[in-house]
């Protein structure tokens, strides 16, 4: 029974050299310091509780007014708060009914995310609590000053609320400002243009398919040469080269387009593929017996096989 004692007691005053042994303290941290006109791509502040080592012979410290760090650990955060300049503008908050950060203002820019670190556990240089808060292409309403406040509960149950403040400015962009912008962007645009080739390198999805059409006119058939092997046939050939050779043969398809004919025989033509590679084909245009041919129009159209 005394040894089981003597165990709780030196339990029980482990866990009160641990909560005495850490203080805390608020920091507010931005990045970047300051925005650069029409330059600056995103703005992120955040506030935090942070645990640390407890300040010796004092309570609290101040600065300015605001209450900054204590000597006694906190046991729990409820709620942290930002405002902007002297109006004190709403920006977000962050509360445990219901526990989410949200926007108070800038709701077209700003995003907010945080957590009052409910499951915390204490230990020097920690983060317990934090509101953060990221701006897209921040511009001159977003320059000023940014002091967050954190409603907490110390260890002996106080309330306390600690605040602390940051000034955002703006500067205009120096030619060497500028001339950097441009560099990184020139990166940045050669970096996409070689994941894109990635892409269409490994997938092919983002490329379109290589196709081509156009069209070859044969006319007057009294001129074309006889076929070789009789039966009264006449042909024509016309020769059509790709704008840009294929990788392999493609598929091709023909139409006619226009047939002018004479009426004084039957209607007899034929139109087909000959001579078909990666780089182009031949059109063949035929007919025989008496039929005469005017004009006859073919239409192709080409597509990766």
């Amino acid at each position: 029974m005394g040894e089981m004692q003597a165990m709780f007691r030196l339990l029980t005053a482990l866990a009160l050299w641990v909560t005495l042994s850490t203080g805390s303290k608020i920091v507010i941290q931005s990045s970047p310091d300051y925005l650069l006109q029409d330059l600056t791509r995103t703005l992120t502040i955040r506030c935090s509780l942070m645990d640390t080592d407890a300040p010796s012979g004092q309570v609290g410290r101040r600065a300015a007014g605001d209450l900054t760090e204590t000597q006694l650990d906190v046991q729990s955060v409820t709620a942290i708060s930002v405002v902007r300049n002297s109006q004190a503008e709403p920006v977000a908050n962050l509360t445990s009914q219901p526990s989410a950060a949200v926007p108070l203002t800038d709701f077209t820019s700003l995003k907010v995310h945080g957590s009052l670190g409910k499951n915390h556990v204490s230990s020097p240089n920690s983060e317990h609590a934090f509101l953060e808060m990221q701006w897209a292409h921040p511009g001159r309403n977003q320059t000023g000053g940014y002091t967050c406040f954190i409603h907490a509960v110390d260890a002996q149950g106080q309330s306390v609320v600690f605040s602390t403040s940051a000034e955002i400015a703006q500067e205009f962009p120096s030619s060497d400002d500028m001339l950097g912008h441009i560099s990184q962007l020139e990166k940045t645009v050669e970096s996409l243009e070689e994941r894109l080739k990635a892409v269409e390198s490994s997938t092919g999805l983002l490329k379109a398919p290589h196709a081509e059409e156009g069209m070859v006119e044969c006319v007057d058939s009294d001129s074309w040469n006889q076929d070789p092997y009789g039966n009264n046939g006449r042909y024509v050939f016309h020769t059509v080269k790709f704008q840009t050779p294929y990788d392999r043969p493609p598929m091709v398809s023909l139409g006619i387009d226009l047939l002018d004919e004479s009426s004084d025989a039957y209607l007899r033509v034929h139109t087909d593929i000959d001579n078909l590679t990666k780089d182009g084909f031949t059109v063949r245009c035929g007919t025989w017996a008496d039929t005469y041919i005017f004009k006859v129009r073919v239409r192709w159209v080409s597509v990766v096989a």
